[in-house]
Parts: C-alpha cells; structure tokens; sequence
C-alpha cells in the first residue's frame, strides 16, 4: 500500500530530501518552507573546506509539480575585510506521480546558471526516484530514494555526481530515522517534526562530523 501523507521535508541543500540527499518528491502547492542549516567544513568543498557554513533557506511549492528554492551560504568566522556570500537559486521538476506501483520521478537542478562558472558552487543535476510504502501505526512508512547526478553543467564544485540513494523509516508520524550515500559518503540521520510546522534536522556526514538545521513550514 503506498503511503499517501504527504509529509516532505527538507534537507541541508534547503529542497525536500533527506539529509544530504534530494528525493524525488516536492513540497505541496503554496506551501512555504523557511530555515537555515549549520554545514559541517570537513564535507564542504566550498570555501576549500575551511569554514564551516551557515545557509539560510527559502523552498516554495510554487505549483503542483514544481519546487524552487533560494538559498545564501554564509562562511562562518570569517576573518577578511568583506565576504562575498554564495547564492544558490535550486528547483526540482516532478515528471511521474507516485501511485501503488510506481515511484514519483523529478529532474533536480541546483544552481544551474551563473555569468562566471567560478562563482558556481553546489551544483547538481540529477534525475531522482522514490517509493513510499505504509507499514503499520507505530512504523507508519517506509521510504525509498535512488538518484543519479552528473556534471553536465559547467561549475566550480558539485553535489551529488553518479550514483546516490538512501532509506528511511518514519515512526508516530514525527520521528525520521535516515540512512543515506550521497554519491560520495555514507550519512545518517533524523528529522523531527513539531506541531506539523517545525522540522528539526540533525546527522553526522560520513558518521563523524554534525550537520543539521531547523525550518518553519507553512500554506501561503
């Protein structure tokens, strides 16, 4: 039976996911997420991983197979006399929706455009696929994600290049236990959701090193 709640949530790139990795499903139409996420240097290839990041968000359901997302990535301590911060403009394109057999299906672009390809970081282009599937009241769903990514678009840096996919478990329709490869390190981690609006997020990237963030979902 698949499970037919729509509870997408975001991940560190700001676009519904899981911890570090995009699933092929969307926010809703006219909701809005707001946030920021805490990025861990050590995973970073931005700023040559030197500093760890703060990365405020703002992710819309914009239309019924569309999400887009604005984000800055700010470097954190940072010690120059100006710093030019990252703006990261994302969205991600549903194609299939998911029924009892088949999984929901969505092209994801991060950061596609820019006049200088230095200036590009975070990129992503990826096709991505995920399958819901209803266990019982205490388990209440069981997800699954596969994705593939490239560097077909020109950038400094990438996320998510070949094969990347992951798994989780929702419990109380609250708890998310996730276990991920984002294409280049295994993470774990766990999202919880209060009064149906906030969504807490936390995770280590290759089980050593903390990421995690907090967003305000609401319907315009």
């Amino acid at each position: 039976m698949v499970f037919t709640v729509n509870i997408t949530s975001q991940s560190l790139s700001g676009l519904s996911g899981l911890l570090n990795i995009p699933t092929a499903e969307i926010t809703s139409d006219g909701r809005i997420n707001i946030g920021a996420n805490y990025l861990e240097r050590n995973h970073l290839k931005y700023a040559g991983g030197k500093k760890d990041v703060i990365a405020p968000f703002v992710t819309i359901g914009f239309l019924p197979f569309l999400e887009v997302s604005i984000r800055i990535t700010r470097q954190l301590n940072y010690s120059g006399e100006s710093h030019v911060m990252d703006r990261m403009f994302s969205c991600k394109i549903k194609f299939i929706n998911e029924d009892n057999f088949l999984p929901v299906v969505a092209l994801g672009l991060h950061n596609p455009y820019s006049t200088d390809p230095r200036a590009k970081h975070f990129t992503a282009t990826y096709f991505v696929l995920s399958k819901n599937i209803e266990i019982n009241s205490f388990i209440n769903k069981f997800h699954v994600t596969l994705g593939y990514g490239s560097e077909i678009i020109e950038a400094e840096d990438y996320q998510y290049v070949g094969l990347f996919g992951g798994v989780s478990l929702t419990i109380f329709k609250s708890i998310e236990i996730m276990g991920e490869y984002d294409a280049e390190r295994f993470n774990a981690g766990f999202r919880f959701t209060l009064f149906n609006h906030i969504k807490l997020l936390g995770g280590v990237m290759d089980f050593k090193h903390f990421s995690g963030g907090a967003a305000v979902s609401f319907v315009l």
